[in-house]
């Protein structure tokens, strides 16, 4: 017999993320392989099952709370009011949601239709200086204006040792350029790409009426194909390629994706 599903557990908005010890950091060993429950238990509060339940918020209704929680916002050229991580720390739910980057304090209370999705709300209430590194554009710091309701005088240190090896291995790798895309790489690999459904096709059309093995390795190369823009489409979408975001999704949604496979890039992103 099949087994009853279990329940999802129900989703509490005024629960905090759970928060890991910080143990690990004192000892000094995260990041170095001398912790790594630590290290597995950053990536649990990143994304843990707070952040799936986020995704089940019913919005209207997260929307109106986010009403009681709304806050001024800092004018161009106005003194941005001081506040400490303690009191941002009390704003750590969907509803009443606060962060800090760069040590300046942004409400983002009920923003359901942040381009990143709700994944943004695991954040609350937390430095989140390093995922907006991450998971953003340069271009995205033009964006956090709108949201500014103040600023954190204290210095933003990390609390464990994992962050800290992080943030140097980041600057490391920048330092190296490891960060900026070949562009010859990826003119090859696009245009070998493409030359794999061209040879499909030529074999198709050539043998295929006479032969069942040339319709077989027809359909075999246009399975690399296919697997190919996989790939590559992930490149773009990533935004690996181009500077310019736009073009990647031109390139690589548009035509890799939605025209040579045949997938939906948009749902991809989404």
């Amino acid at each position: 017999r099949r087994r009853p599903r279990r329940a999802p557990p129900p989703l509490c908005l005024s629960a905090p993320p759970p928060r890991a010890s910080q143990s690990g950091a004192r000892s000094g060993t995260m990041g170095r392989g001398g912790n790594s429950d630590s290290a597995v238990g950053t990536l649990k509060r990143m994304w843990g099952s707070w952040g799936d339940n986020v995704d089940k918020l019913d919005k209207k209704r997260l929307a109106e709370l986010a009403k009681q929680n709304s806050t001024r916002i800092v004018e161009e050229g106005e003194e941005c009011p001081v506040l400490t991580r303690a009191e941002v720390a009390k704003h750590c739910t969907p509803e009443d949601c606060w962060v800090i980057v760069k040590n300046r304090v942004y409400n983002l209370s009920g923003w359901v239709d942040h381009p990143g999705g709700q994944v943004v709300f695991t954040q609350a209430g937390r430095d989140a200086t390093d995922m907006f590194h991450v998971f953003h554009s340069p271009a995205a710091w033009t964006h956090l204006r709108r949201f500014l309701i103040g600023k954190c005088e204290e210095e933003s240190v990390p609390a464990d040792g994992l962050l800290t090896d992080y943030r140097k291995l980041r600057e490391q790798f920048r330092s190296w350029g490891l960060f900026k895309a070949s562009a010859g790489f990826y003119v090859w690999k696009t245009l070998s790409t493409l030359a794999l459904a061209l040879v499909s096709a030529a074999v198709l059309v050539t043998y295929g009426p006479s032969s069942w093995l040339a319709v077989l390795a027809s359909a075999l190369v246009m399975g690399v194909f296919w697997q190919q823009c996989g790939w590559l489409a992930h490149d773009y979408l990533h935004n690996q390629v181009f500077e310019n975001r736009r073009l990647n999704h031109i390139v690589g949604g548009l035509v890799v994706g939605n025209l040579w496979q045949g997938y939906s890039a948009a749902w991809w992103k989404n």
